[in-house]
């Protein structure tokens, strides 16, 4: 026998390295011979240990090792860990006393084996299978009392149990038990039949550009269309393994009714169907369906003024010396001249405005625009352009001018919070005015605001006092035409100066309103910053005496930071 096989042969066989002294041995001799076919070579190799003289409980360390390892192969990772640290474990049974299938070694991992006598029971890494391999037959009622021992207590299958007795499947791995997989529930939810999600901001294209277009699109319905259904919650399904062990499941959340104007719900509640035809819009979660007004061509002089409960579309242009209000939002598809509009909600001009000097825009909500041009503009919310061009711009929230040649030139555009723009001003120094909050200090305005209620309660006061005193005359006379007239004169008075007192009360609640909104309100100006432009910021007035690129204007204490946007 060569010497790497024999060398191969008593290395492998550790009871007979353990027993024969002789093959000891005969080891050590291999071991020797090996070493000097190894320096021989022609490679060099690093010597290995050498086992001669290796005392009798090394090598019979080295022989249960090997055991081990045998008989643990089939096992994950995890449960040889657990095997060569601390042995194969058994699971403690009641009372003390071990059962007829209690004589079993357990391996705590993933999976979970557990050998006994005359089985094998696999239970998977999800504890969702139990597996059993039997190596005699057992009786019904033995596996049974076998799974219940080993804490198979659910999801036992009984036809399994029931072939495993009758000693057929012997040495085979049965399914014998299964458990209940969890199953979260869903919430409810709506599903619309149009697109809740309209454009609300114009897309800024690759060449720095913007497109208008993409806003004012309607979704438009007719009488009896479908507008939403509702699916219910799906009910949750409680989990439980094979062991017992209850896996709690998330319950999904109903969701309440939409608020429906113009629209109904089915008795069942979910369904929902449009009620009259028009533009159907989702706001928060009231479903609306507005009633439009289309104009497929111009309007014009001829056409007259337009006054309507609901939106109106203008496909065509809207021409100088047009009144068009509305209640809802206003779309022209083409330009607008010298025209006023008045909208509650929005209003969307896909190719711009020349106002000429005269052209006016009320918007309760937003003003969108490709360009505005000597036009005065009235915002709740925001106003989004490409330009602003001599024009007087009043906006409840920003300004934004998009694109990367969005300007504004001349004229005076104030915000609460913010005005975005890629330059102000022109190299010509045309008076530019930026306003965010108010023009002028807060005190001053504030202290306006005091001395009218004064003045209004004082007057006020005045008028319940004269209609007193006109009471208590007519106790005692007849009334006359004469004091009829007075009593009548200091009742419009009272009323007018009430009128006046809500007036400016809500004035002073707007005032402090803006104030504090535009606390941290900026101006933010990506390209250049002409000579000429003006600077207010909550009363602090700043005037451009030289050119600035890519900052940010701000209030301090008592001055205009100007802060670099590159920083």
């Amino acid at each position: 026998m060569h010497f790497p096989v024999l060398c191969a042969t008593i290395f492998r066989n550790a009871d007979c390295v353990i027993h024969s002294r002789k093959c000891r041995k005969l080891a050590a001799g291999v071991k020797r011979d090996m070493g000097f076919l190894r320096q021989t070579g022609k490679k060099k190799k690093k010597e290995q240990k050498s086992y001669e003289g290796a005392p009798f409980t090394e090598l019979e360390q080295m022989a249960q090792k090997r055991d081990e390892t045998e008989k643990t192969m089939f096992l994950s990772p995890e449960d040889r860990t657990v095997s060569r640290a601390g042995g194969m474990k058994r699971r403690p049974q009641e009372g003390g006393e071990e059962s007829a299938h209690s004589r079993e070694k357990m391996f705590f991992g993933n999976p979970i084996l557990i050998n006994g006598e005359d089985y094998l029971l696999r239970i998977s890494e999800t504890r969702m299978e139990a597996l059993l391999t039997l190596y005699r037959r057992f009786s019904k009622k033995e596996l049974l009392e076998l799974l219940k021992e080993n804490g198979i207590v659910y999801g036992i299958k009984e036809k399994a149990l029931e072939e495993l007795a009758q000693g057929n499947l012997n040495y085979e791995e049965v399914f014998v038990a299964q458990g209940t997989a969890k199953k979260d529930g869903r919430d409810g939810y709506f599903e619309y039949h149009f697109n809740p999600e309209p454009e609300t901001k114009p897309i800024i294209l690759p060449d720095g550009s913007v497109d208008y277009n993409v806003l004012g699109k309607m979704e438009l319905v007719t009488k009896g269309q479908l507008l939403a259904t509702y699916h219910a919650v799906l009910p949750a399904v409680v989990g439980r393994d094979v062991q017992g062990n209850i896996m709690e499941a998330y319950e999904g959340k109903e969701l309440p009714p939409l608020q429906c104007k113009r629209c109904e719900m089915d008795e069942k509640g979910f369904q929902y169907y449009a009620s009259t035809e028009g533009n159907v819009t989702l706001e928060g979660r009231c479903l609306t369906v507005t009633p439009i007004y289309a104009i497929d061509g111009n309007l014009d002089a001829a056409t007259g003024d337009v006054d309507f409960h609901g939106d109106v579309l203008v496909q065509g242009n809207v021409f100088a010396g047009v009144t068009l209000k509305t209640t809802g939002s206003i779309t022209v598809n083409g330009h607008v001249e010298t025209a006023h509009l008045y909208a509650g909600k929005d209003v969307i001009l896909k190719n711009g405005m020349q106002g000429s000097g005269n052209g006016v825009i009320r918007a309760g909500r937003n003003v969108m625009a490709r360009f505005l041009e000597q036009t005065q503009v009235y915002a709740g919310n925001e106003v989004n352009t490409g330009a602003i061009l001599n024009c007087e711009v009043e906006s409840g929230q920003s300004v934004v001018i998009a694109g990367n040649r969005g300007t504004i030139i001349g004229g005076s555009v104030t915000a609460v919070e913010q005005i975005t723009a890629a330059s102000i001003g022109n190299r010509a120094g045309v008076t530019t005015q930026l306003v965010i909050g108010l023009d002028c200090e807060f005190k001053e305005k504030m202290g306006e605001i005091d001395r009218l209620t004064d003045e209004y309660e004082a007057n006020m006061k005045d008028a319940e006092n004269a209609l007193d005193r006109i009471s208590y005359q007519l106790k005692s006379q007849p009334a006359t035409p004469e004091i009829n007239q007075q009593k009548a004169e200091q009742m419009r008075r009272k009323i007018n100066y009430q009128l006046k007192l809500k007036e400016v009360t809500a004035k002073r609640e707007q005032l402090i309103d803006i104030n504090r909104r535009s606390a941290d309100g900026k101006i933010v100006v990506s390209g250049t910053s002409n000579v000429g432009c003006v600077i207010i910021i909550n009363g602090v007035r700043e005037m451009l005496h030289s050119e600035y690129r890519d900052v940010t204007y701000k209030k301090g204490r008592q001055e205009v930071r100007i802060i670099s946007n590159r920083q």
